[in-house]
Formats: structure tokens, C-alpha cells, sequence
């Protein structure tokens, strides 16, 4: 191979390579798909004890997660751990972002622990991708645990850690949790955005349709999911905040599931009339709505100008429309 040519040249001349040019040869390996020799040259320096050798760690994790070899990396990292080192910051981030990617939550949080240990504090985008995946386990309390370990760090936390979090706890069902995020993060100076109160917005709505509420008269229920939906909606607009096409369809289907009919297709309109294109999914919360209501018509008509702009129904809509009395013209209107 030439870079071994190379190197044994540099030997010949007296010229010993340091561990910088080791790594860059490693890394030149592996993004070449040349993990076989990239590992004997780590070998061969591993051997020869070179200064630095944290370098070659560090260069020799990013090779692995450059050629999709995680476990690999991982691995790697825990071997050089218990040998009292520790690779680079880069590594360690991109290796908790790559072990998150895949799954490995475990692997994730051990790399922060094993950081903590030697005084190096993981980044907020770390923390953020750790905090994420707990949260789509729905390991809430884990999720919070690293959460409050950020805080106790004093790291910059801002609106998208929050958003996270909130998210996580609406989707296991703890929307008080959620709410008393979002209410701190305001306390701390912290402006939501749009996908926060999204996030809450989609919290209330489906709070309200879960088992819990099933002893709470049917009526009550839409007073109160309007009562929250319409809160949020006002709080939004003193922060000066716009509802987009993903908000605005958490805000119809609230409108519908509550069956104010008339305030869901109001929304609607004003969604046109900001000049946003309302998608599949806003489209067929409000087609759901009609169909639930029995006003077939208008949920044929919004049929029609959805096929007519061209968006395809995708398998919600049709889900719609095999439980109303539409599935029987659903061919003709995607054909």
C-alpha cells in the first residue's frame, strides 16, 4: 500500500511519523472504506507506544463511525477508558450521536458517564440527543435525570431541550409535566417557539381523549380541550408567534374531535389566507371532522380540492375513508 510505503520511506530517512500523521493516515483509511488497514496501522502504533497516543484513539473511533462500524467505536472507547484515557471531545459527541442513531441508548449514556468521570462535560447537543432517545423509549425519569444533570452543570439549556422534553412527556401521558416545563422555561427568559406550543397543543388534545377521561361527560370534554386549545392559541399571539401548517392541523383536529365544526373550518380558511398549503394531514383532520359530523358533502368537496392541488392522500386519509360513507367513492376521487 503506499501510505505503508510511505511511512517505512519516512523510517528509512530517519523521519518517525507522529501519532497527527498516524491518525490522518488512519482516518484516510477508513473514509475509504479500508478498515483492514486501517486497523493493522493502529496495531503497529499501538505497539510502538507513541506520545499521544490519545490522538490515534480518537482518530481510530472516528474511523470506525465513519464506516458505520458503531459497535466497533464503542467498544474501542470503553478499551481506552479502562486504560485511564479518554478520545477527543469530537469523538465522544459523534459517538453518542451514532449510538443514539442506532438504538444503543445504554451505550449512549455510558459514554456521558464515562466523560463525567474524567471531568469532560458532555455538549447541549449531546445532552440533547441522550435526553430525545430516553424520551422516544418514553423512559421519562431517565430523560429528566440527565435533564437536571444539565442544569446542575449550569450548560445553556434553550427552547429545543425544553421542546424535547415537553414532548416526551405529553406522549407518555404526563401533560402536567409538560406544562410545568413550559411554564419554567418562560420563567427563565426562554421564548417558545412554534413546535413548543405545538407540542402542547397536541398534549391537551390527546389527554383528552384518553381512557382516564371516559367517566367525564362528553360535552365537558370539548369545553375544556377548547378552553386549553384557545389559551395556547392567544398566548401565541401576545409572543407574536404564527401558527404553521403542522400547528394549525393540531388546532383543526382539536376544533373537530371537540366538534366545533365551524371554528375548525375557520382555521382552515385562515391557513389559505396566510398563504400557507395546508398538507395531507391537515386535509384529512378536517375531512375526519366532517365524516364524524355526517356532513358527507363537505367532506367530498375537500376531497376534491385536495386531488385538484395535487396532494395525494396518504394512509390516514384513506383510514377516514373506509369509516364513513365515502369509501365508496374514494376510488373514483384517486383515481
Amino acid at each position: 500500500m503506499e501510505v505503508f510505503d510511505l511511512l517505512d520511506r519516512m523510517a528509512d530517512h530517519g523521519l518517525e511519523p507522529n501519532s497527527l500523521t498516524y491518525g490522518i493516515a488512519i482516518v484516510g483509511f477508513c473514509r475509504g472504506g479500508n478498515l483492514s488497514e486501517a486497523e493493522v496501522l493502529f496495531n503497529v502504533v499501538e505497539e510502538k507506544g507513541i506520545d499521544h497516543i490519545e490522538v490515534m484513539y480518537s482518530s481510530m473511533v472516528c474511523g470506525y463511525l465513519l464506516s458505520g462500524w458503531t459497535d466497533h467505536a464503542y467498544m474501542l472507547f470503553v478499551r481506552v477508558a479502562r486504560q485511564g484515557n479518554l478520545v477527543d471531545h469530537f469523538s465522544c459527541s459523534k459517538l453518542i450521536n451514532d449510538l443514539c442513531r442506532v438504538g444503543n441508548v445504554q451505550g449512549a449514556s455510558n459514554v456521558c458517564k464515562i466523560m463525567l468521570e474524567h471531568n469532560v462535560v458532555p455538549d447541549v447537543i449531546s445532552y440533547s440527543k441522550l435526553i430525545s432517545i430516553y424520551c422516544q423509549n418514553g423512559d421519562m425519569d431517565k430523560a429528566h435525570l440527565w435533564f437536571h444533570d444539565m442544569v446542575q452543570r449550569g450548560l445553556s439549556i434553550d427552547v429545543i431541550v425544553y421542546t424535547i422534553l415537553m414532548n416526551g412527556y405529553c406522549k407518555a401521558g404526563r401533560l402536567q409535566e409538560a406544562c410545568q416545563l413550559f411554564v419554567q422555561m418562560t420563567n427563565l427568559g426562554i421564548k417558545p417557539d412554534v413546535i413548543a406550543y405545538t407540542v402542547l397543543l397536541d398534549g391537551h388534545l390527546k389527554e383528552t381523549l384518553q381512557q382516564g377521561w371516559e367517566g367525564i361527560a362528553k360535552e365537558r370534554r370539548s369545553f375544556l380541550l377548547r378552553a386549553n386549545h384557545n389559551k395556547l392559541l392567544s398566548s401565541m399571539k401576545d409572543m407574536q408567534i404564527e401558527p404553521d401548517v403542522p400547528c394549525y392541523t393540531v388546532l383543526i383536529d382539536g376544533k373537530c374531535k371537540a366538534e366545533y365544526l365551524v371554528e375548525a373550518r375557520e382555521l382552515f380558511d385562515e391557513m389559505l389566507q396566510k398563504g400557507l398549503t395546508p398538507d395531507a394531514y391537515a386535509y384529512t383532520a378536517l375531512i375526519n371532522g366532517y365524516c364524524s359530523q355526517g356532513e358527507i358533502s363537505k367532506a367530498e368537496d375537500l376531497l376534491q380540492e385536495m386531488i385538484d392541488k395535487g396532494i395525494e392522500p396518504d394512509e390516514l386519509t384513506f383510514s377516514v375513508l373506509n369509516q364513513s360513507s365515502l369509501r365508496s367513492r374514494k376510488i373514483q376521487f384517486c383515481a
